[in-house]
């Protein structure tokens, strides 16, 4: 689990070099990137504390590359914490229902609570940098928006209104960008049935015990 959540972590950085990423229109600031893949597949191959050692390993390692640092890599660390919380409590509200194991069960309930954490958490903490932290964030952006959409705002709170909708938006789609092909690769892996494939965190809530048995 320490070894997984580690490697994958340090996955998660060299994505993060590469720079393959594509701007959110509206606010071309953020930028949907296929980094958070490797901590989301952490989180759900060696359960919440290899997603965290993950997620910790990749905070660490941005902040070492000054990427942005301090406030880039703790957004960052903000995103896939809350997404690997929601992770944890699709598999622990998956037990406490009672519901049969299954991927997509797993995978719909996880997926949810996920975007709901993460909207929430990322809301919180835009807000907090754009209002108070860094008000100058606020006036770029109203410019990025005038400029994409055509946008104008009668005052600050109206363009930080619609900034933090959008960001939201955007945090809905990174979501689907991170956790969907970490499923597919979880899926791959406990299809397998490899040595080590009975210690997933995963199979409790996802392979059926006939399957498993078989």
């Amino acid at each position: 689990m320490v070894a997984g959540g580690a490697v994958l972590g340090a996955l998660s950085m060299v994505l993060t070099l590469l720079e393959i990423r594509f701007p959110f229109f509206p606010i071309p600031y953020l930028m949907f990137e296929f980094a958070e893949i490797p901590v989301i597949v952490a989180a759900m191959m060696y359960g919440p504390a290899g997603g965290a050692i993950s997620a910790f390993e990749y905070w660490v390692l941005l902040q070492m590359a000054g990427r942005d640092a301090p406030i880039g890599p703790a957004l960052k660390f903000l995103a896939v914490g809350s997404t690997v919380l929601g992770v944890w409590c699709g598999g622990w509200l998956h037990r406490k229902l009672g519901m049969k194991p299954g991927l997509v069960r797993f995978a719909v309930l996880s997926s949810a609570l996920g975007v709901a954490f993460r909207v929430a958490v990322m809301t919180a903490a835009n807000w907090y940098i754009l209002a108070f932290l860094f008000p100058g964030y606020l006036t770029f952006a109203k410019g990025m928006l005038g400029t994409t959409l055509g946008m104008t705002f009668a005052d600050d709170l109206s363009a930080l209104a619609m900034v933090l909708v959008l960001t939201a938006a955007y945090n809905v789609i990174q979501m689907a960008i991170s956790v969907l092909p970490s499923l597919a690769v979880c899926s791959a892996a406990l299809a397998k049935h490899g040595r080590f494939s009975g210690r997933y965190w995963l199979r409790v809530y996802a392979v059926p015990r006939t399957a498993e048995a078989a």
